[in-house]
């Protein structure tokens, strides 16, 4: 750097020079003009031998680069984060206030609401899906968001409405959530995660059944946390 700046001090005093050498050699034509016009013979000033300007050397390319503005603070986190996990929130609650509303007043029949949760779900997925490139942070959260629309739309399908037996809630609910690990895997998000894990977990919880089977739930439980294991050893997750 110290070594670019006294080449450009260098260049910058040959212009200098060059400009006061075209200075004289202008007042010189002009005083020789002056002279001819009005028929006086023209002397010139005695020359004083000075020595030539340096050469004009061309300098190296100095390339700026620019400090990226570091993301990783309270007003990003603030703005960029929280405030688009609020927002998602109150989204999912305005529709909710909407089915309601609608199924009161019979607009819409058990299976057009469960139908309505899983395409609103479907659709947060895809959304998130498309912003994965540009928007990081938002795409996170409508992939939790799109989560969370199919988790309880089948909940609600099978819990409200017996639309679906128990087995097929299951499947259904361990789909969504082994979904919902890998997105946090594709994602590198820690939070999406830990929505797929607290959605696995409670599954069994969530059905119930008529006559339960410990053995069943052990093996299920089991087969959870061995997953839970793995991918917190596979993403360096030190949560778990």
């Amino acid at each position: 750097m110290n070594q670019d700046i006294k080449e450009l001090k260098e260049e910058l005093k040959a212009l200098q020079e060059s400009q006061r050498i075209l200075a004289r050699r202008t007042a010189f034509l002009a005083e020789k003009v002056d002279a001819m016009e009005r028929g006086v013979e023209y002397t010139p000033p005695p020359v004083v031998n000075k020595q030539p300007p340096p050469p004009i050397t061309p300098t190296q390319h100095i390339e700026v680069k620019e400090t990226p503005v570091k993301a990783d603070n309270l007003e990003f986190r603030i703005g960029g984060t929280w405030f688009s996990r609020i927002g998602i929130i109150a989204v999912i609650v305005a529709l909710a206030y909407f089915l309601k509303y609608a199924i009161d007043n019979d607009w819409i029949g058990p299976t057009g609401r469960v139908v309505l949760g899983i395409l609103a779900g479907i659709g947060l997925l895809f959304a998130g899906e498309k912003l994965r490139g540009k928007y990081p942070g938002y795409a996170q959260v409508l992939l939790g968001g799109g989560s969370l629309a199919l988790y309880f739309s089948i909940y609600a399908g099978y819990s409200f409405y017996g639309l679906y037996s128990s087995v097929i809630t299951f499947l259904l609910l361990l789909l969504v959530m082994a979904n919902t690990v890998f997105m946090s895997i594709r994602h590198d998000s820690l939070p999406i995660g830990v929505l797929g894990i607290i959605g696995a977990y409670s599954i069994p919880f969530v059905i119930g059944s008529a006559e339960p089977s410990l053995w069943t739930l052990y093996g299920y439980l089991t087969l959870v946390t061995a997953g839970v294991l793995a991918v917190s050893i596979y993403k360096k997750w030190s949560v778990f």
